[in-house]
C-alpha cells in the first residue's frame, strides 16, 4: 500500500479506508483514475452548491453574455477562451456565475483568456483543481460579477 501524505495514520488504518485503497490499487491506471473520478464527482458538485448557497443550474444556453446581462447572439466572444463542459448558475433569478472544466490549457489558450477577461473587467476569474466534470483530470474554471464578490 501506497502511504500517502494525504490521509492521517488513523485514516491508512480505518479498515474501511484500507478496503477502498486496497480496490483501487488493483486497478490499472486509466481504470483507477475513472473510479476515482466518479466517486468524487458529485461530492464536488454539492460543495459547490453548499458553499453558493441559492444558487441553481440553468437549463438554457450557457454563456458569458448572460453573466453580463448582454442579449446573447453566440456570436464572437458569447464563450470564454478553453470554454468546455459549461454550466450557467443562476441565484434569485439572476445570472450568479458561469463555470467550465477544460482537460488543458496552453500558453496560446491562456493568453487568448487574459486578453478576453481584459475586455470584461466586470468579470473575475478564479481557477482550480477541484472539478466535478472530470475530477483530477478537468481543471475548474469559474466567473463571476466583481461587483457580487465585494470589489
Amino acid at each position: 500500500m501506497i502511504k500517502g501524505t494525504l490521509l492521517s495514520r488513523d485514516d491508512r488504518n480505518d479498515p474501511k479506508v484500507k478496503a477502498v485503497l486496497d480496490a483501487v490499487e488493483c486497478l490499472d491506471e486509466d481504470v483507477a483514475g475513472k473510479v476515482l473520478s466518479h466517486a468524487v464527482q458529485r461530492l464536488y458538485k454539492d460543495l459547490y452548491v453548499k458553499n453558493n448557497p441559492d444558487v441553481k443550474e440553468t437549463t438554457g444556453r450557457i454563456t458569458a453574455n448572460h453573466l453580463l446581462g448582454r442579449r446573447d447572439d453566440f456570436g464572437r466572444g458569447s464563450q470564454p477562451p478553453g470554454f468546455d463542459h459549461g454550466d450557467l448558475w443562476i441565484k434569485n433569478g439572476k445570472p450568479f456565475s458561469l463555470t467550465w472544466h477544460p482537460y488543458a490549457l496552453d500558453e496560446g489558450t491562456l493568453r487568448d483568456l487574459v486578453k478576453w477577461l481584459d475586455e470584461r473587467p466586470s468579470l473575475y476569474l478564479t481557477i482550480h483543481a477541484g472539478s466535478w466534470y472530470y475530477p483530477f483530470v478537468t481543471l475548474f474554471m469559474e466567473l463571476r460579477l466583481r461587483k457580487n464578490l465585494g470589489f
